[in-house]
């Protein structure tokens, strides 16, 4: 954490805890200098970031005021408490009919976890797109049989290193996406009829996949600030068959939030116990606006058994659908699914993604989109 944001945190705890109270002057710059150490020009860092939160206001030639109207976060729900029971999942008709009403001219889709077209790299991936063409014309127009394009694999892994796994290149399996990473680990750990452990709520491109296959979901209670219950989650794996878990353990979808190191350790020992896969969505990972990008449960993986999933969808493109899965000990498997699915995910984009992360434009976009992101 950077300094003025060290200050900055330090004067938004003491307005929460009405050190300062509405409407009232926080200390001058030069008091506030002095009492934290640190340089006016940091102090005045801390308090474009309190503005840019909404905890203070500043007043011509008076100073900064704590706002009367203070945004405060409304109190976390408790955990969930699910069904604890099997159950079919039923709801294709309705996701359909809202994937229809997306495509209508000028909607917003507030439904799904898709970046404003203004957040992404567009005009530098289309050069990306333009020199591959240019120059790989063969290629670019050629099968890239899996496991994927050598060159994009190679910039995964490095890039897997941020999320504390270290992982060969030929290890990594390109996928269209990531749905098609997920629905090709389910395809692979479990059949129809099937039990697969869920968070509640989870990810509701998840429940389609499920539905798709004819798969049971067992909903496990998850707390919106720690994740799933791994108490809840033993007692379920003791009483049900359950071939599969699956998580979304960074930023998770629906509920955001982001599962300590400590639990996805606890977690992954718990499944290696009864020799249960774990399924790990980290497609929001790269997005960390906090201080660092969190560890992905993959990282705790000593045998194999997590199979990891992510794409560039929601950092670089929707359009372009690459995705990869690092799958263990199942990687046969998920090669041979893939190929008989789809063959392989299209040359041309997995050839300019791997060129604009090669030449350092992902890093660099990535502190961009991270500073929107938090403000």
């Amino acid at each position: 954490m950077k300094r003025y944001e060290q200050v900055a945190t330090g004067l938004a705890e003491q307005i929460k805890q009405g050190v300062y109270l509405p409407g009232e002057r926080i200390p001058g710059v030069r008091r506030l200098s002095e009492q934290f150490s640190v340089s006016i020009s940091t102090i005045m860092q801390a308090h474009q970031l309190l503005e840019d939160r909404g905890l203070i206001q500043a007043r011509p030639r008076s100073g900064y005021y704590v706002r009367t109207s203070v945004w405060r976060a409304p109190e976390q729900p408790a955990m969930t408490n699910p069904k604890p029971k099997p159950a079919r999942i039923t709801g294709q008709q309705m996701a359909m009919q809202l994937s229809q009403a997306t495509r209508q001219p000028g909607m917003i889709q507030l439904g799904a976890a898709i970046p404003h077209h203004s957040f992404l790299p567009t005009r530098a991936i289309n050069r990306a797109l333009l020199a591959v063409t240019r120059h790989q014309q063969q290629r670019s127009a050629s099968y890239e049989f899996p496991p994927g394009s050598t060159e994009l694999r190679q910039q995964i892994a490095r890039r897997m290193l941020d999320a504390g796994c270290q992982v060969a290149p030929s290890k990594v399996v390109i996928t269209s996406g990531c749905q098609e990473a997920l629905t090709l680990c389910l395809r692979t750990v479990a059949k129809a009829g099937d039990i697969i452990a869920l968070e509640s709520p989870t990810f509701y491109g998840l429940l389609q996949v499920v539905e798709a296959l004819g798969l049971k979901a067992l909903e496990i209670p998850t707390h919106p600030q720690h994740g799933i219950s791994l108490d809840a989650l033993k007692l379920a794996i003791e009483q049900w068959p359950v071939k599969a878990c699956a998580i979304v353990g960074n930023f998770n979808s629906p509920m955001g939030y982001c599962m300590s190191g400590d639990n996805k350790q606890a977690l992954i020992k718990l499944l290696d116990q009864h020799d249960i896969p774990l399924i790990e969505d980290d497609v929001y990972g790269d997005l960390a606006f906090d201080h660092h990008r969190p560890k992905a449960a993959k990282s705790f993986d000593t045998n194999g058994n997590v199979l990891y999933c992510s794409s560039f969808s929601k950092t670089l493109s929707p359009g372009l659908r690459v995705g990869w899965v690092v799958p263990g000990k199942y990687q046969e498997s998920i090669e041979y699914l893939k190929y008989i699915t789809s063959l392989a995910t299209p040359t041309l984009p997995q050839l300019a993604i791997a060129d604009f992360l090669q030449r350092g434009g992902y890093d660099r976009y990535l502190r961009q989109v991270r500073g929107q992101y938090a403000h």
